[in-house]
């Protein structure tokens, strides 16, 4: 059991030991970095391809998916122009605003050509 207490306050001096010597170092290390990414221009979408970034004023983290071209759109809002399948998932906002004004979908269904 003493070899245990022993290796522990070992491992743990040397924990901070080593969060020290990255104190010391990172402010350094950060500026190299900043410079190259100065110098090349680097985007942080071209430094971390797979990080999602936030994009600006949207409350989103990606871009929306395009929608599917498979799918015939059955309802239209025309306040705004957007457009639903109708399909199984989460039914959009103006959907559901509709819905909750008591108000059926069935008024915004686009009139298909025969």
């Amino acid at each position: 059991m003493e070899d245990y207490r022993s290796l522990k306050e070992q491992y743990d001096a040397l924990r901070e030991k080593v969060a020290a010597a990255r104190h010391a170092l990172l402010a350094t290390v950060i500026a190299e970095m900043q410079t190259k990414i100065e110098e090349f221009d680097i985007s942080p979408e071209e430094l971390f391809p797979n990080l999602k970034m936030a994009r600006k004023g949207t409350g989103e983290t990606s871009p929306r998916r395009p929608p599917r071209k498979d799918r015939v759109m059955k309802y239209r809002n025309p306040a705004t122009g957007e457009e639903w399948s109708g399909g199984p998932g989460r039914k959009p906002k103006w959907v559901l605003a509709i819905e909750g004004r008591g108000e059926s979908i069935e008024t915004y269904r686009i009139k298909q050509a025969p």
